[in-house]
């Protein structure tokens, strides 16, 4: 085909292929397709870019486009490149070039239904705000991500199915359990075609089930030789994703492409990138070796050492957000429990309930608050336990397909995890996580919903510093008196390089003078509260990863609107 015509194809394919088109062949094709490209393609013509670059698309090799058409049942698709109505022998026969892991998963997204999807995003548990579930191709990426989805490791899935009554969809994946070796689905085989010098040209060799022998696919193909190029992606189904491409990776040199020990990394497929081309050695790196872990080697970096990748200024991404631009942003209810009547059911101690005198100013400020930041706010007023609970289930039950948010405010007596209905019943804390848990408020599935409550928690200790708070809840506390904004710098530098790994927690309070987004040293010199997140990053801070990170600012913002 010469390029002419090629470019026409690719054009005519292009204006053929929907939104959901361009998400499936991403979903399949994406081990090899670089990360950065991968996540910029937004239609048919960026992904035909991506194939190319990557070698498995040219003029005179339509094989593989053909393939991941053929997976989508887009047949339509397939007569247009090669002119007529083709079966699937014609489009490659033995020769399989399609992960067949992706290929079930992608088969199984087919028969997975909007209810299904719920629950088994519910299932999956907490799901970070920037990885939006909205259909089962989605959930797969989660998966895979979150380590509990690999051509090996499939044994969530099955139980997830078991536990949604899908047995049809786990018998499925026993069969492909199986029928198919994890190997089979290991792209690092797959030499496919690269303009670039540095790369040396072999021959073209599948790494999926075929019935050809190396010999014939050599004949098949000698007039067409491609070379060897790795993606950004891992070339087997990666575990995670090492954040912020930024830095290169020193190879150990006695250690050929062994597994990270770390992370039950026994069991995965996940191999250390070969960065060592011209292009990715003149970056910074963080030097590690084969055979330690990536939390170890970053516990390892000095404060001189992470200067040499100065923490960059983090551009907010608004897919890293949550949607917040609907109008109203959501439904605000305050519950204000103010005069209490026991019953003859409440608890002895619940029937001296005093009457909580001022909680209308405290109430009249959250309205003006959340009124202003365009919420539609709601109230209910010295409620029982009982009315308490159907409010909230009508609540839950609401469609909040329009909002981006739900708030609740809970102001009355309580004790420790519950609180207390005007008539002295106990309403505990976890009832209304489960009232709005995604299973039970599917339009609330992914949004942020925002819990206030104000009542006391009982006979629990309540210290009046932050030192004594902190400590009884068992915080190793430090502090720094008057310091520079060059002091605050190193050392909180110095603490991001800290080894963490026997912590669960980490807590930084500052207490300053400040305006809006930044606070002053005692010199004076400015620090941006930006500088302070970037610094304790996944990235510039590994062994504080996936654990909670506190920042408490206690200092004014300068003009900011508070009502």
């Amino acid at each position: 085909m010469d390029k002419a015509k090629y470019r026409e194809l690719l054009q005519d394919l292009h204006s053929e292929l929907a939104d959901d088109d361009i998400k499936c062949l991403k979903f399949l094709a994406q081990p090899l397709i670089k990360k950065r490209q991968y996540e910029g393609i937004k239609d048919g013509l960026g992904f035909f870019e991506a194939l190319e670059k990557c070698g498995m698309l040219s003029a005179n090799n339509t094989m593989f486009l053909c393939q991941l058409l053929e997976t989508m049942r887009r047949r339509d698709l397939i007569s247009k490149i090669t002119g007529e109505d083709v079966s699937w022998d014609a489009v490659g026969g033995d020769l399989e070039l399609v992960c067949p892991f992706r290929k079930m998963l992608f088969d199984l997204s087919l028969e997975i239904p909007d209810e299904n999807l719920v629950q088994m995003h519910y299932l999956c548990g907490n799901v970070p705000k920037r990885t939006p579930i909205k259909d089962p191709l989605d959930l797969f990426m989660f998966m895979i991500r979150e380590r509990c989805l690999a051509p090996d490791k499939l044994g969530f899935l099955k139980k997830v199915f078991i536990d949604v009554s899908r047995k049809d969809l786990y018998e499925k994946v026993e069969a492909f359990e199986g029928d198919v070796h994890p190997n089979e689905c290991d792209y690092r085989n797959v030499l496919i075609q690269t303009a670039g010098p540095v790369y040396q040209e072999a021959p073209f060799q599948s790494s999926f089930t075929s019935s050809h022998t190396r010999g014939q696919q050599l004949e098949n193909l000698k007039e067409d030789p491609m070379s060897h190029q790795e993606s950004g992606f891992s070339m087997q189904e990666r575990m995670y994703d090492i954040p912020y491409q930024t830095a290169s990776i020193e190879s150990n040199p006695n250690s050929s492409r062994q597994p990270l020990p770390d992370h039950n990394m026994e069991d995965s497929d996940f191999q250390i990138p070969d960065l060592n081309s011209s292009e990715s050695s003149s970056s910074s790196y963080i030097p590690f070796t084969a055979d330690i872990s990536v939390g170890e080697a970053a516990a390892r970096i000095t404060a001189e050492e992470t200067g040499a990748i100065r923490y960059p200024v983090h551009q907010l991404d608004k897919s890293e957000c949550y949607k917040m631009d609907a109008e109203p942003r959501g439904l605000c209810l305050i519950i204000d429990n103010q005069t209490f009547m026991p019953d003859h059911m409440a608890e002895c101690h619940a029937r001296n309930l005093a009457y909580r005198g001022g909680s209308e100013v405290d109430r009249d400020n959250l309205r003006v608050t959340f009124q202003h930041l365009k919420f539609r706010v709601e109230e209910v007023i010295n409620a029982t336990d009982q009315k308490i609970r159907d409010t909230l289930m009508a609540y839950a039950a609401h469609d909040h397909g329009a909002f981006d948010c739900f708030v609740l405010c809970i102001l009355s007596h309580g004790v420790s995890n519950a609180f207390y209905g005007s008539n002295g019943g106990k309403v505990m804390e976890h009832e209304l996580f489960d009232m709005f848990s995604a299973f039970n408020c599917p339009t609330l599935s992914t949004k942020p919903k925002l819990f206030f409550f104000a009542y006391c928690r009982g006979q629990l200790h309540r210290p009046d510093n932050l030192r004594t708070t902190f400590q009884h809840l068992k915080f190793r506390v430090e502090e720094l008196i008057d310091v520079t904004d060059r002091k605050i710098r190193d050392t909180l530098t110095a603490y991001a390089a800290r080894d963490h790994g026997a912590f669960d927690c980490f807590v930084l309070c500052i207490l300053s003078h400040g305006v809006s987004n930044a606070f002053y040293g005692s010199n004076g010199g400015k620090v941006m509260e930006q500088e302070l997140f970037d610094m304790f990053s996944a990235f510039n801070c590994p062994t504080l990863s996936t654990k909670p990170k506190l920042f408490f600012f206690a200092y004014c913002r300068g003009q900011l609107h508070r009502p």
